[in-house]
């Protein structure tokens, strides 16, 4: 049986959005209002995960958080604990170890989300045993990279490029070393769907740039292009981003504004090259000018773009979402081989096709 989520708090209402948006990633979602009836749920049914509300009433946030973390399941539950920024107790529980992650508010649901992402993928992280020091610097520095740059995001920052170059340092590193492959496998308990789609699109670009004998310098435009390709996706509802059905037309016209808020996002600094925000505009252009945001056609689109439309289509396709399950990579391969010529660059595609065949892209 699947193991549900629980999310407790004191206004169940104020966060209906929020458990939308949970219900969307997670099989069941309990709901509970007080204190001991959420003890009570997490005893009946042990959770992988639980979300209380520092302001939960009943019983006492304190003694709540020790009888979860000494309920008895196995595998222990993820807590995870919110509330104000400037709650004291939030602090008490971080000292007292008794949650293993915190979302601070106010933040937009999105962030909200991520967060709690955040804090599931690095538990799976830590319980991958399989994964050897590089993995885990990169899966960690990747995480950390995406936090800093929503966190960026909100407060209307300029993104720090030093750290996103540290990450892509990492992953040229990995490729080189051939460990990206393995990686991936450690991806498929990840919770962030938006991290594990751009981690797999930098990933597979840096492997393909690798294989065709590119430079350390080249490399690393193309993990940072793949990286950021879809930056301005932060700025978007999770509801949207999971939704298990089709889009409505205003909803597609948000998502189709994606291209044009990663160019904004990225221009705010002066450490991102000219490439990078070409290709985070450019990458859902199609050769044969059917694309958006621009209508670009042929020529008019850059070799570094057209390399990120590959590898963000094979990665869509592969991954399971909300609205569709995962294809195999040969099924992948067949859709994209009829996509050749007037979406995606077929020399391009060809390149990719060997590389995946050769078991060097997951």
């Amino acid at each position: 049986m699947t193991r549900p989520l629980v999310f407790a708090a004191r206004d169940t209402d104020r966060y209906r959005s929020i458990v939308a948006s949970l219900t969307v990633d997670h099989a069941k979602v309990v709901v509970m209002d007080d204190g001991f009836k959420c003890l009570d749920a997490i005893v009946l049914q042990p959770p992988h995960a639980v979300l209380v509300d520092i302001e939960i009433p009943g019983m006492p946030v304190f003694e709540l958080l020790t009888r979860i973390r000494h309920s008895g399941g196995e595998p222990r539950p993820v807590v995870v604990v919110f509330g104000r920024q400037d709650e004291p107790r939030l602090r008490t529980v971080a000292s007292q170890g008794l949650a293993d992650g915190f979302i601070a508010l106010p933040c937009r649901d999105a962030a909200f989300m991520a967060r709690f992402a955040d804090v599931l993928d690095a538990r799976a992280e830590a319980a991958n045993t399989r994964l050897n020091t590089i993995q885990r610097s990169l899966l960690k520095l990747g995480r950390q990279c995406t936090h800093d740059m929503r966190r960026a995001f909100e407060a209307e920052e300029p993104i720090n490029s030093t750290t996103v170059d540290a990450f892509c340092q990492s992953l040229v590193a990995a490729a080189r070393s051939e460990e990206l492959v393995s990686t991936f496998d450690a991806l498929r308990a990840h919770h962030s769907h938006s991290f594990v789609h751009v981690l797999r699109v930098a990933s597979a670009m840096t492997v393909f740039g690798h294989h065709a004998g590119m430079r350390d310098g080249d490399l690393m435009r193309l993990a940072q292009a793949g990286f950021l390709h879809d930056v301005g996706k932060l700025c978007m509802s999770h509801a949207i981003l999971s939704k298990p059905g089709p889009l409505t037309e205003d909803e597609w016209v948000l998502v189709k504004e994606h291209p044009a808020v990663s160019v904004d996002i990225l221009s705010r600094g002066n450490g991102f090259s000219k490439d990078t925000i070409d290709a985070a505009h450019n990458h859902h252009e199609r050769i044969d000018g059917t694309g958006y945001p621009r209508g670009l056609k042929g020529g008019q689109i850059d070799d570094l773009s057209l390399v990120c439309a590959v590898a963000d289509v094979f990665s869509a396709l592969t991954e399971k979402r909300s609205y569709k399950p995962r294809l195999s990579h040969a099924e992948a391969l067949v859709i994209m081989r009829t996509m050749t010529g007037h979406h995606l660059e077929p020399s391009f595609f060809a390149r990719f096709e060997e590389i995946v065949h050769a078991g060097l892209i997951v």
